[in-house]
């Protein structure tokens, strides 16, 4: 933006202005994947009707 508006020049033709607007939609996207996985995920488990860990062993604790 500094350079926009003191020096008149362009931002487009940057590569770092480029690479960072690339970054910026790359991190949305994996954002919206993890989202995703995360709604399948919850989706299956609760389509089985079992729980998502089982307990094989309680072990008491003896004082």
């Amino acid at each position: 933006i500094v350079m926009r508006v003191f020096f008149n020049q362009g931002l487009a033709d940057r590569p770092l202005f480029l690479l960072s607007i690339f970054m910026i939609f790359i991190g949305i996207q994996l954002i919206t994947m993890g989202l995703l996985a995360e709604l399948i995920t919850r989706t299956y488990h609760e389509a089985q009707n079992k729980p998502t860990y089982v307990i094989r062993e309680i072990i008491d604790k003896k004082d």
